[in-house]
């Protein structure tokens, strides 16, 4: 498991880890299942679904699917925890009734308690959000396989290249 940097290291981890080129999670063995038992007990009695590819991706990606208060709306909190460092990020988004995935939901529904408790366990587990400074900051020297150079950022270096 990849030791969290500190913030002031994270570009230069990112650099050094991507040097050769993007790492291949199925290449590298890296565990497509990790910490998915565990999440589905702390989100229970919701639905966890393993969503993992390292197809371009750098993460485990689990989906935990609810409902909240009585509301008639599925709702889907996405859990991304990296593999390239200790960070973790989190997403709402809404079903349509087309079973497809719509806006991204406003902050009242993170005040579920699904979302508390998925926070909490990730920070057992030793993972931190992405700090601010970091959204949407370009990694100079990387290259990713779908973005271009302008593109390449550290959610995108931690997580997902799309």
């Amino acid at each position: 498991m990849p030791v969290r940097p500190t913030d002031f290291d994270l570009i230069p981890r990112i650099q050094r880890v991507f040097a050769d080129g993007p790492p291949n999670g199925w290449l590298l063995g890296w565990d497509e299942n990790r910490g998915f038992v565990e999440l589905k007990r702390v989100a229970y009695p919701w639905l966890v679904e393993n969503c993992t590819s390292f197809d371009y991706a750098f993460c485990n990606w689990f989906d935990i699917a609810c409902r909240i208060d009585s509301d008639s709306n599925e709702y889907i909190l996405g859990v991304f925890t990296s593999f390239i460092a200790d960070y973790y990020q989190l997403f709402w988004t809404r079903l349509d009734r087309g079973r497809k995935r719509a806006e991204v939901v406003p902050e009242v529904v993170e005040m579920s308690g699904v979302h508390a408790a998925v926070v909490e366990w990730l920070h057992r587990r030793g993972f931190s959000s992405v700090p601010p400074e970091f959204d949407g900051r370009i990694v100079p020297g990387v290259e990713l396989e779908l973005s271009e150079p302008d593109e390449v950022t550290v959610d995108k270096c931690l997580f997902r290249d799309h």
